[in-house]
């Protein structure tokens, strides 16, 4: 079944039914009342040939949410007829385990590992399955030595290592796209340490890496990266305001000894399922900043003008309010199957940008009523922000102020 878009756990991620245990419930107990809550099947009624454990798999440590997923197989004479939890569930199907892999490897599903796992595991042959279980269906990796690699989109692979960068977020996503006949591209190299990159490469040592790809010139998307690419003599791609704004930051011998190839919106990257994945641009949060889509838009890697983790901040010389809405209303408009953030999970559908474009007007029009009653950035900032975390009051006031010289300009609204 596809989860609900609006939902805070796993918005539009595909699943099998299932839940959190009640207090004093067993396993099966909650595997009966979550059927019936979720597609108003009365298992016992059904009287299934047999349930049995399929598998578990526990959140991994990286997950700052920590629970254990049970996985139980339930065998039918027949498929029963069900009606959706309208709240909960947009929709579910039936669907053979094996052409269910076929559609997750064209980007038409989005779903947690271990839910993949089970799917494969099923895709054997159930006696086969139940033969061999219950099967670890955890996320494996070395804690001590590789970073957690995650696919949750065929074909786009997702490393998550620890990242100097924004709190609550710790960690900037970085990508791994492109077809075995094309570039294998990684996105965003950006590890917080040496030892950390060394885990990174420890992560990749099975794959094929043809260039690295920086989306903008924010450090916590390229820290390192010229480390790696000169490790593994490798170019670096990106956009030329990326490309002038890290020389200046940086120096002019940041790239020093590397080939670096600017790129511009619209160019191809790399292919992925034979489809060109281009260059978008997307200026707001960064003047520079690229997002990365196949042509059919199953898949779109906007970086930093979401996070599913923690706030964007838009404003300083590289911010413009006005061009985030614009950006935010532009991939709207495309309309994505997935949405890639570079910080936190995926997402299907453009609901969260819907959300925070509109959270975005409302601000705009507290800072309109403040400015209308003859305040200034500090005034704002005391309306809006009351209670803010002192460590956070910089970033809420650049933002103010990329609010402010919005209105002055462009007035209210996109």
């Amino acid at each position: 079944m596809r989860r609900r878009p609006e939902l805070k756990a796993f918005p539009g991620y595909t699943s099998f039914p299932g839940g959190a245990l009640e207090e004093g419930e067993s396993q099966r107990e909650a595997l009966l009342r979550e059927l019936k809550e979720e597609l108003d099947i009365d298992l016992f009624s059904l009287k299934p040939k047999r349930v049995e454990l399929l598998g578990e798999a526990a959140t991994p440590s990286f997950n700052p949410s920590r629970f254990l997923n049970v996985f139980f197989l339930v065998e039918l004479d027949k498929k029963p007829e069900f009606k959706l939890c309208a709240h909960e569930i947009d929709e579910a199907f039936w669907m053979n385990a094996q052409d269910f892999i076929k559609s997750f490897q064209l980007g038409d599903q989005l779903l947690v590992p271990p839910t993949l796992r089970a799917i494969k595991v099923l895709s054997k042959g159930i006696d086969d399955a139940l033969e061999k279980g219950p099967h670890n269906l955890n996320i494996t990796f070395d804690e001590e030595t590789q970073v957690p690699m995650i696919e949750t989109v065929g074909g786009v692979v997702q490393l998550l290592p620890l990242s100097n960068t924004f709190p609550p977020a710790h960690r900037t996503n970085c990508f791994l796209i492109g077809d075995e006949s094309a570039l294998r591209v990684l996105v965003d190299v950006s590890p917080a340490s040496e030892a950390e990159l060394d885990k990174l490469k420890q992560t990749l040592e099975d794959q094929r890496i043809d260039a690295l790809f920086i989306t903008h010139h924010h450090a916590d998307h390229h820290e390192f990266a010229p480390k790696l690419a000169r490790d593994l003599n490798i170019p670096i791609y990106l956009g030329s305001d990326s490309h002038q704004r890290i020389l200046s930051k940086w120096g002019e011998n940041y790239f020093e000894g590397i080939q670096v190839n600017e790129l511009q919106e619209g160019q191809p990257l790399t292919q992925w399922n034979g489809e060109d994945v281009n260059l978008i641009s997307l200026p707001g949060h960064d003047e520079g900043l690229m997002g990365l889509a196949p042509v059919g838009l199953k898949w779109m890697i906007v970086s930093d003008l979401i996070q599913t983790i923690g706030t964007v901040v838009v404003g300083g010389e590289e911010g413009d309010m006005a061009k985030y809405f614009q950006s935010l209303q532009r991939v709207i408009e495309l309309n994505p199957l997935h949405i890639f953030p570079s910080h936190g999970l995926a997402l299907r559908g453009t609901l969260k940008l819907k959300q925070t474009l509109q959270h975005r007007l409302e601000r705009e029009v507290q800072v309109k009523s403040c400015l209308d009653l003859g305040g200034g950035l500090e005034e704002c900032f005391n309306t809006i922000y009351p209670d803010l975390d002192e460590k956070l009051i910089p970033y809420a006031l650049v933002t103010i102020e990329a609010h402010i010289k919005k209105i002055e300009k462009m007035g209210l609204g996109v």
